[in-house]
Formats: C-alpha cells, structure tokens, sequence
C-alpha cells in the first residue's frame, strides 16, 4: 500500500525529497505495531478494534516534511523525507524474512503494549535482535509504549509508561490513539525520530568517506 502525507508546513511545498528512510516497526504480537504504522502513514484515520496478526510484512511509504536537526525555523531548515515504513510481524515464525527486513535499514520504532504482560521485557529481546545485531545508535531507534484502544482496555484508562529501558539506553513514549492530542503526540516523537536519525546516518556516511579519503 503507498499513502503520501505531507506535514502542515504550506512553507515547504515545494522541496524536493531529501533523504529516503527505510525504517522497521518491531515488537511483540498484539503490541499495536500495524495500528501505529497506519496511523504514522496516514493510510486510516480510525483504528480497527479487531486483531489481525500481520503476516511477514507490510510495507507503506509516504512523505513527511520535518525539520533538519538542530536548527528553528526558516524554509531552508525544513526538509522532505520519503519514509519506507517496514510494519513487521511479532510472530517468530517469520524469523526467516528477518535478513530481507534488515537489509539497508536506517532506523527503527519498537513497538509494545504495557497492557500485556511481558511485553516490555520482550521488547529489550526484539531490540537486541534487531537494533542490536546492527549496532545501531541510540539516535536511530525510538520505542512507543502503545496503549490498547479503549473498548480493549474495558473503558479503562491508559497507563501512564514514559520511562527508560535498557538500563536508560532506550526512552518509552507512551502513545495511545484515543484522543487527537494524544495522536498529535506521536507524530511529533516521530519526527524528532526521523530527524535525529537522518542526522546520524548522514554523520556516519560522512565519516566513512573521510576514512576512504584519508586512508
């Protein structure tokens, strides 16, 4: 599926993509992974209650304009990223397809549900199996403690689980869908995501060139 979505930055219609981002949505089952890549793709405003367990991968891609790291405001610090959003299955019967989703990477959005037991102690598995087996850096992966919708929760209102995992190396955010200021939320954590990741691959391709240079 393709859906484009273009941040509300009027300013920046006209720029020309400047990075492509291939990123991974990882996690447990029934974390909420295809829920949040939807909605971080624009591809369905209202979440759908009933589960169905993705089967290897989905991928969607769309457009967002963000800012470049480190710097406020102006036209010439907005930039447009294509993202290739990779919604991966939690099922480890898929373990085989795992090479084909890591290939040329860039970042990652771990993905688990504090309502399920274990799951944050699975999500430090998945991250040692994937951003791990890369040595990605922490810049380049964010994690979302995603709440249930409310008709899951029994009407229940959403944990509160911002904090650290990973002995402090991975921050949570928690994100629920419930509320438009919640939804607001997550795009925002998102995009400090994409731009603090595009800013460390760019330093690190920079940085390999000048070894080859140099060498």
């Amino acid at each position: 599926c393709r859906t484009i979505f273009l941040a509300d930055m009027p300013e920046a219609v006209n720029l020309p993509v400047s990075f492509t981002a291939k990123v991974l949505v990882i996690g447990p089952s029934k974390a909420g992974k295809t829920a949040l890549a939807n909605y971080l793709a624009d591809f369905i405003d209202t979440p759908n209650p009933e589960y169905h367990a993705t089967q290897g991968a989905r991928i969607l891609e769309f457009e967002r304009d963000i800012p470049r790291e480190g710097t406020k405001g102006g036209r010439d610090t907005i930039q447009r990223v294509a993202v290739e959003l990779w919604d991966c299955s939690g099922d480890r019967k898929f373990e085989s397809c795992w090479p084909a989703m890591l290939k040329d990477v860039h970042g990652m959005v771990f993905v688990f549900n504090p309502d399920m037991k274990n799951h944050d102690r699975e999500i430090e598995l998945w991250y040692k199996w994937f951003a791990g087996a890369l040595g990605l850096k922490d810049s380049q992966v964010c994690c979302f403690g995603h709440q249930s919708m409310p008709e899951q929760r029994g009407g229940a209102a959403p944990k509160k689980v911002d904090g650290m995992l990973l002995g402090g190396r991975l921050r949570v955010v928690s994100s629920t869908l419930d509320k438009d200021s919640d939804k607001q939320n997550i795009k925002q954590e998102f995009d400090v995501f994409l731009s603090s990741m595009i800013a460390a691959v760019v330093q690190q391709r920079d940085n390999d060139e000048n070894l080859i240079m140099n060498g």
